[in-house]
């Protein structure tokens, strides 16, 4: 007899034949169906907290786990450390006298910090040899015995109101220096101000000016900010030049290099000091009219560096140095905004030679439009007989910007090749560099057949800039050149081109395989014969055996089944290959062995082979390729 209490479900061939007829259920039907789904609630109950259960379980495992992994990691850690120090016992600086210790304290401070920095954050010094104190007390000790270490000074007067803080620290930094020499940074990090303020119960930056104008004689290398040589009580110039005067002697007998700072309101005022400096032979000047040092030895500069001035100003800065060797500009672009599409900016006519100028350093900023008036102005403006170093560099540029078609807009390859004739540098220049520069590879190849002395070469070809067309177009827009804006899609023909091509690689090989049918032995002389080392960025279309003929031939300059040279050939010493990831893509058969250019490892030519992705803010890699040795050799032959 069958238990009154047991339940009956509906099996699944059962609810397939009710839910295909169509029809509800007949009362049994639901009532087995019902049942069925309390059966199954009871089991989905019991399974999840079966499964809950389990699952807590195997949290706690895994929460012990981990606990475990940390302290084996922590444990791990502490025997590293410990062997450490062991190892730290026996390290060969211990065995250093001091004095070889203080000249290597000087140059970690001088290259791995910014000095001893005060009120940047707080009221309180912030030394640069503070992880070095820390070590133990015999180098604490050295320390305090090396006064290079206390002298070099960077304080931020933006701080006004807790600057009277520091200001025993600062003199205790002073007394440790002893008679060092002084490194000095007196700046606004925050934004400028004059140095006095209209509250008295504030410091005003004028005040560790008088504390450091006790040691000017002491003073070496030195940067300040225009605005601390103006006051708010007074805005009569005589009057402050007066007072600066009665504040610092103009006798600066040990000051080497001196940095001006100024931005709109401070950039023209005055520095009435440092007219008597024996030794001062660097200037670097941002914001910061040349005009404003009054009565400078200007023959003294043999190092200039010009950042944020307008290229006339540039030049004039330039007049007053007769004995420049080296030259680092930064050029501002000012476009003259046209009345009309078609109006052309000015040419320049006047000429300045430098002949004593050397090494040449011009960065192009693009900030808000590109414009290249600026620099063939300046261009159309020099002659340097003498270089032997030039760098040209451009920042933020990316091919896509060349859109347009107004002449500010056009890159001043004529120009430039008119720079490089005029300052005749065939003899002379030895260093090359050209990097994210809008250059065409005809432009370049002309520039190389003026300069067969260069050891140094290297080439940055420009990137494409992803989904910048439209904003470009709407700066153009805004700017009123609607006539110059080009709706067509990216073509890097019309855009010029590559800097870097088939034709540059053809001609820099110094040697050709035997084709007695070939072009005339003239068109065999090689660029560059005296070439060392060649560094190059650019898109791998289809060039990787380009590099390679180039790079062996003027590796192994007289290898069998290749022409004579008409003129001797140096060999290579390292080549540099970076290849640009159109859209982040970088192939892996670029660092594989079965790569062409890891072809390159003959005996002693370093060679490099790397990648740089052409989206913003993206990564890049490279790789050393090793040397092969000789049993590598011996196992191929």
């Amino acid at each position: 007899m069958e238990d009154s209490n047991m339940t009956v479900s509906v099996n699944d061939d059962e609810l397939t034949r009710i839910l295909r007829s169509g029809r509800p259920p007949f009362t049994i039907e639901a009532s087995d169906i019902a049942n069925t789904i309390e059966n199954l609630e009871a089991s989905v109950e019991e399974q999840e907290e079966r499964i809950l259960k389990e699952i807590s379980r195997e949290e706690e495992r895994v929460r012990k786990h981990e606990e475990k992994m940390a302290q084996l990691k922590i444990s791990l850690l502490a025997l590293k450390e410990k062997r450490q120090r062991y190892q730290s016992a026996l390290s060969p600086i211990r065995k250093l006298h001091s004095e070889l210790l203080s000249l290597i304290f000087v140059t970690y401070l001088d290259l791995f910090t910014r000095g001893n920095r005060f009120g940047r954050n707080k009221a309180s010094s912030c030394c640069g040899f503070l992880p070095l104190a820390l070590v133990c007390a015999h180098w604490y000790s050295v320390i305090l015995e090396t006064p290079r270490l206390w002298g070099t000074i960077s304080i931020d007067l933006s701080l006004r109101e807790r600057l009277g803080a520091l200001t025993p620290a600062i003199m205790r930094h002073l007394a440790l220096s002893k008679k060092a020499l002084l490194y000095l940074d007196l700046d606004w990090d925050s934004f400028p101000m004059r140095a006095k303020t209209a509250s008295p119960a504030r410091e005003s930056g004028d005040k560790f000016l008088e504390i450091l104008a006790g040691e000017q004689a002491r003073w070496r290398r030195v940067r300040l900010h225009a605005g601390l040589l103006r006051f708010y009580q007074d805005d009569d110039t005589d009057v402050q030049n007066k007072f600066l005067r009665e504040l610092l002697k103009p006798e600066f007998p040990e000051l080497e290099s001196l940095e001006m700072q100024g931005t709109g309101y401070y950039a023209d005022i005055k520095n009435p000091f440092m007219q008597n400096c024996p030794k001062l032979h660097r200037l670097s000047l941002s914001n910061y009219s040349p005009s404003g040092l009054l009565d400078f030895p200007w023959h003294q500069i043999t190092y200039l560096s010009l950042r944020n001035l307008d290229v006339t100003v540039v030049v004039e800065a330039l007049g007053l140095c007769p004995n420049l060797v080296s030259v680092e500009l930064v050029i501002v672009w000012r476009p003259r905004t046209p009345a009309n599409g078609n109006e052309v900016p000015e040419s320049n006519n006047s000429n300045l030679s430098l002949g004593s100028l050397q090494n040449l350093s011009i960065t192009m900023d693009r900030t808000q439009y590109l414009y290249w008036s600026s620099l063939r102005w300046f261009l159309e403006s020099l002659t340097c007989p003498s270089l032997q170093t030039l760098h040209l560099v451009g920042v933020g540029i990316r091919r896509n910007d060349l859109y347009g078609t107004h002449p500010d807009n056009a890159w001043p390859d004529q120009t430039l090749l008119d720079f490089f004739i005029r300052s005749q540098l065939f003899p002379t220049l030895r260093i090359l560099s050209i990097t994210n520069l809008p250059v065409r590879e005809s432009n370049l190849l002309d520039l190389l057949a003026h300069t067969p002395m260069l050891a140094d070469l290297t080439i940055h070809d420009l990137m494409q800039r992803v989904d910048n067309k439209r904003r470009y177009h709407s700066s153009l827009h805004s700017a009123g050149y609607d006539d110059y804006c080009s709706e067509e899609d990216d073509d890097f023909e019309k855009l010029g081109g590559f800097t870097i091509g088939k034709m540059f690689l053809e001609r820099l090989t110094a040697a050709r395989e035997v084709d007695h049918a070939s072009s005339p032995q003239g068109q065999l002389t090689p660029l560059l014969p005296h070439l060392r080392r060649i560094e190059l960025r650019l898109y791998p279309f289809d060039v990787q055996e380009l590099i390679w003929k180039m790079a062996r031939s003027r590796w192994d300059t007289g290898s069998a089944g290749t022409l004579p040279l008409p003129v001797a050939v140096e060999q290579l010493e390292s080549i540099a290959i970076k290849f640009i990831a159109q859209g982040g893509k970088w192939k892996r058969s670029w660092f594989e062995d079965e790569s062409v250019l890891y072809e390159l490892r003959g005996e002693g030519m370093a060679v490099k082979v790397g990648w740089e992705s052409d989206l913003e803010g993206s990564d890049r890699g490279e790789v050393l390729v090793a040397l092969k040795d000789e049993n590598e050799e011996e196992e191929e032959d």
